[in-house]
C-alpha cells in the first residue's frame, strides 16, 4: 500500500508538471483541438494594447502562429520588438519542462515540505523493518544501520509538521490580506467597468482635446455650496512632438504622437490635495493587473511633471510612437494613483500596495493617407468612486463631467473631518 500510495503522489507530480491531469484524463481533447482553444483565447485581444480586442483583418505570422492585433500601429510595434510581448501569448512562449519544474517548486514550497517530511517518515519506517543488523550480515551494526534500527521519535516530525502548517497559515493569511488590501483599493472599478476597465462611453460629440472638471467628495451643509465645488480641471488632447493639439485634417509626415494629460489645481482647494507626496503618486499607463505597482513599476508609466507649484501638472503618454500613413492607434490611458500600505507593524516606512484606476482615457487616431480622419476621437471617463457616498447623494454630474462645475469663490472651511482628510489619507 506505501508503494501504491508513493507512486500514485509522484504521477499525480509529473501530471501537474506537464501542465494538467493529463495522467489521469482518459478522455482529453487532442493536442490539435487543445492547441486551437488556447489560441483562439489568447488572440481575442492584442498583445500590445491588452485592453482592445484584437481584429481578424489586422494578423500575422510569428513562430508558426498567428497573431492578430487591435490595429496596424500595434502590429508595427510587435514586429519591432516581439520578445517584449510574448509573455502575453503562452501558445507561442510555452516554458520549457525545466521551468515549468522550477516554476511549480516555487509556487509550492508549502507541498514539498510536507511531502518530503510524509516520503521521509515512509522510507523510515521501510528501513526499519527491512534494513536489520542480521539481514546485512553484520556482527557489528555501522552507525548508518543503527540509525535505520532505532526507534524514530515523533518530536522532530511533529515540530516539522507544525512548522509546515505555520507557514501555510501565514501564506493563507498573506493571500487573504492581499485581497482586502486589493478591494480597499479598488472597490467597484473592475467590477462595474470590466477587466481590463472602460469608462463609459463620453455622451459629447467626438472630438480630439476636451476640458473634463473633477467634483468635491464631501458634502455638509457648513461646506460652500453645501460642498458641490470643483477641486480640480483636467485638460486632455492628442498632440504632435512639438506639443501641439492635433486636428482633423491635419497631415502627420512623423511620429511620435502623445496624449497630453493637463491637470489644473481650483483655487480655495486644501493643499493636501496637492501635496508632493500625492501628486508624485499620479501616473499615466496602459497595464491594466489589479496589482499593478505592488512588486514593480508599470514599464510604461509615465508620471506628472509640475509646472507651476501647486497649481499645474502635466503628463505626456506616447500613443504613436511612429507614424504611417495608413494606420489606426486605439487604446486606452490609465490614469492611476500608487496607494501606500504598512508590510507589518516594525516597518519603517510604507510600501506601494498597488494602484488605483482613478480615470480612463481612450483614444482612437485613424490616419487615412498621412490625414488625420473624422473616426478620430478622444474622450475621458472615470472609473473610481469611494464608498463614502452614494450616487443619488452625490450625482455623477456634480462630482466628474465635461459640463463646468461650480468653482470656489471663497476660502472654504479648515475642518479636517468636513474636508475628509482621514479617508483621503486611507488607502
Amino acid at each position: 500500500m506505501i508503494h501504491r500510495g508513493l507512486a500514485f503522489l509522484f504521477a499525480l507530480l509529473v501530471s501537474h508538471l506537464f501542465g494538467g491531469m493529463g495522467c489521469f484524463a482518459a478522455d482529453a481533447p487532442p493536442a490539435q483541438a487543445t492547441a486551437g482553444i488556447t489560441e483562439a483565447v489568447s488572440t481575442a485581444f492584442c498583445p500590445v494594447m491588452p485592453e482592445m480586442e484584437s481584429s481578424p483583418e489586422i494578423t500575422l505570422r510569428y513562430k508558426g502562429h498567428q497573431v492578430r492585433f487591435c490595429c496596424t500601429g500595434c502590429r508595427r510595434e510587435f514586429l519591432a520588438n516581439p520578445e517584449k510581448y510574448l509573455a502575453r501569448l503562452p501558445h507561442i512562449s510555452q516554458p520549457g519542462m525545466t521551468d515549468k519544474t522550477w516554476e511549480f517548486f516555487g509556487k509550492h514550497t508549502d507541498l514539498m515540505m510536507i511531502g518530503s517530511l510524509g516520503v521521509g517518515l515512509i522510507w523510515l519506517r521501510i528501513a526499519r523493518t527491512r534494513w536489520t543488523t542480521e539481514q546485512a550480515g553484520l556482527t557489528r551494526p555501522s552507525f548508518v544501520t543503527s540509525l535505520y534500527t532505532k526507534t524514530v521519535s515523533p518530536t522532530i516530525p511533529l515540530l516539522l509538521l507544525l512548522m509546515a502548517a505555520g507557514y501555510e497559515i501565514n501564506a493563507l493569511d498573506s493571500a487573504l490580506y492581499f485581497q482586502i488590501l486589493e478591494d480597499d483599493i479598488h472597490f467597484a472599478t473592475f467590477s462595474d467597468y470590466g477587466t481590463p476597465p472602460i469608462p463609459s462611453p463620453a455622451k459629447h460629440e467626438r472630438r480630439l482635446a476636451g476640458t473634463y472638471y473633477r467634483g468635491n467628495d464631501e458634502r455638509s451643509p457648513v461646506l460652500v455650496n453645501g460642498g458641490n465645488y470643483r477641486t480640480a480641471t483636467f485638460h486632455v488632447a492628442l498632440v504632435d512632438d512639438r506639443d501641439r493639439p492635433i486636428t482633423y485634417g491635419d497631415q502627420l509626415t512623423k511620429g511620435p504622437v502623445f496624449l497630453r494629460l493637463q491637470i489644473d489645481r481650483t483655487r480655495f482647494t486644501p493643499d493636501f490635495l496637492y501635496s508632493d507626496r500625492f501628486m508624485n503618486a499620479i501616473f499615466l499607463t496602459r497595464e491594466t493587473s489589479p496589482s499593478l505597482g505592488r512588486n514593480a513599476q508599470a514599464i510604461d508609466r509615465i508620471s506628472l511633471i509640475e509646472t507651476q507649484k501647486m497649481w499645474q501638472w502635466v503628463a505626456r503618454y506616447p500613443v504613436a510612437p511612429s507614424i504611417a500613413a495608413d494606420a489606426e492607434y486605439v487604446g486606452i490611458v490609465y490614469m492611476c494613483e500608487d496607494k501606500f500600505y504598512q508590510p507589518h507593524r516594525f516597518a519603517e516606512k510604507d510600501t506601494v500596495g498597488g494602484a488605483r484606476f482613478h480615470y480612463g482615457i481612450p483614444y482612437r487616431l485613424v490616419l487615412r493617407d498621412g490625414k488625420v480622419g473624422q473616426e478620430s476621437e478622444l474622450s475621458m471617463g472615470s472609473l473610481y468612486r469611494t464608498r463614502k457616498f452614494p450616487v443619488h447623494e452625490v450625482p455623477l454630474d456634480q462630482w466628474f463631467s465635461e459640463q463646468p462645475i461650480p468653482e470656489l469663490t471663497e476660502e472654504n472651511t479648515d475642518d479636517p473631518a468636513l474636508l475628509g482628510v482621514e479617508d483621503y489619507l486611507s488607502p
